[in-house]
C-alpha cells in the first residue's frame, strides 16, 4: 500500500512547484469543448495543471465501441452486484428503497445468460479502457464516473469553479489500477496553485413565501411518481 498522505502532499524544488511523477494527463475527445461554465472551466484547468512541471497534457482517443459499451444496455449488468448484499431487504420491505425500487428489482431479476453477456463486456470495456486509453496516459480527464466505476478502477473528484450563479463546478480524474497515489499527487499540486477547494458557494436565497410553502399541507399526490416516471429515471 503506497504512502497516500505523503502523495497528496505537494512537491517543491526550491520554491517552485512540481510534480510528484512525471505525469501524462489525457484528455478525451469533446472534454472541454464550448463556451458554457463548464467548459471554460475545464479549459482553465487543463490550462493550471499544463503549466506544472512534470506535468504533459496529451489528447487519448475513446476506445472502440465506447457509446455501446458504456451506455445503459451493459451498464445495467452492475444491477445485480448491487442488489444481491440486499436481497434480505428486498424480501422484506421494498418500501425501503424509494423511487429506485425498480432498479433493484431488475437486478434481482436479471437472467444469469444477460449477466454473464454483462460480464463479458465489462471485461472487454476494461481490456480497451487500459490498453486504447492508459497506453498514451498516466491519469484521463472524465466527464462523469462511467466507466471507471463500472470497471472498478480509482477516480477522484475535486472543484475547479463555479457557474455564474455559484454552483460549483467539478471534474474527476481517472487512473490504472491501484493507482490512487498518482490521482492524489496530481490533485495535489492543482490545489497547491489554486483555491477551488477552499471557496464556499453562496447560501441559497429564501424565496418569497417560503415559510408558507413549509406549512401548508402536502398535495395528496406531491412527492409521487408514477412506474413510468420511476422507469424513465432509471435509463
Amino acid at each position: 500500500m503506497p504512502d497516500l498522505i505523503e502523495a497528496a502532499t505537494p512537491v517543491y524544488s526550491g520554491r517552485r512547484l512540481r510534480a510528484r511523477w512525471s505525469t501524462r494527463v489525457g484528455v478525451l475527445p469533446g472534454y472541454a469543448d464550448g463556451t458554457s461554465a463548464t467548459a471554460l472551466a475545464r479549459q482553465a484547468f487543463l490550462s493550471t495543471v499544463d503549466k506544472i512541471d512534470g506535468v504533459r497534457l496529451v489528447d487519448v482517443p475513446l476506445p472502440d465501441e465506447w457509446d455501446l459499451l458504456t451506455g445503459n444496455a451493459f451498464n445495467n449488468v452492475r444491477l445485480p452486484e448491487r442488489s444481491e448484499p440486499f436481497m434480505p431487504y428486498l424480501r422484506t420491505d421494498l418500501r425501503g428503497f424509494g423511487v429506485s425500487v425498480t432498479g433493484w428489482l431488475q437486478g434481482a431479476l436479471l437472467g444469469a445468460n444477460e449477466f454473464i453477456t454483462g460480464q463479458r463486456a465489462k471485461l472487454l470495456l476494461l481490456e480497451r479502457v487500459l490498453d486504447q486509453i492508459f497506453d498514451h496516459c498516466d491519469v484521463v480527464v472524465q466527464t462523469g464516473p462511467v466507466p471507471f466505476d463500472i470497471l472498478g478502477l480509482p477516480e477522484i473528484g475535486f472543484p475547479i469553479g463555479f457557474t455564474p450563479a455559484g454552483v460549483p463546478i467539478g471534474t474527476i480524474l481517472g487512473g490504472e489500477p491501484y493507482a490512487e497515489d498518482r490521482l492524489l499527487s496530481v490533485v495535489a499540486a492543482y490545489q497547491a496553485v489554486t483555491d477551488w477547494h477552499w471557496r464556499r458557494p453562496p447560501n441559497p436565497p429564501v424565496a418569497a413565501g417560503a415559510s408558507a410553502l413549509r406549512s401548508a399541507a402536502p398535495a395528496e399526490d406531491r412527492g409521487r411518481l408514477t412506474a413510468e416516471d420511476v422507469a424513465a429515471q432509471m435509463q
